[in-house]
């Protein structure tokens, strides 16, 4: 599973406090109220991605306690160890969308040709050297 850090500074976990881009991308990637199973400092608990914010209703990119045994166990976390880093887990994985290339094919195209381009980018010295003439080792 995808293990990353998350820095313990409020009442929610907000996604820029996890140092683990893989882990915020699979966690983005819930719906408002959808819920997750995360480890936490070694504790399991039911996390569930925050509501839209009213007015705007822009996605709030944050996870709150989804059942009072989560929010006693985090409470306790913010209350003794508020400000430090602790290991965060997705324990099932398998429940979470999956995180797909959302380019378009025209999109998929021109970076497939940019990326065959490469092959002509290449440096040529003119003529083969020896490891020992490379690294100035007579």
């Amino acid at each position: 599973m995808a293990t990353a850090w998350v820095e313990i500074r409020d009442n929610s976990i907000w996604f820029r406090h996890i140092s683990g881009p893989h882990v915020v991308r699979q966690l983005q990637a819930l719906e408002p109220e959808e819920t997750v199973r995360l480890r936490i400092a070694g504790k399991v608990g039911v996390w569930k991605r925050m509501r839209r914010q009213e007015g705007s209703g822009a996605l709030t990119e944050a996870l709150k306690p989804g059942d009072d045994a989560t929010k006693a166990s985090w409470n306790g976390l913010y209350g003794a160890h508020r400000g430090e880093h602790v290991e965060i887990e997705i324990v099932d994985a398998g429940a979470l969308p999956k995180v797909v290339n959302r380019l378009s094919d025209a999109e998929r195209d021109a970076a497939w040709a940019t990326f065959l381009e490469l092959t002509h980018a290449g440096w040529v010295s003119g003529e083969p050297l020896t490891r020992d003439d490379l690294h100035d080792r007579r």
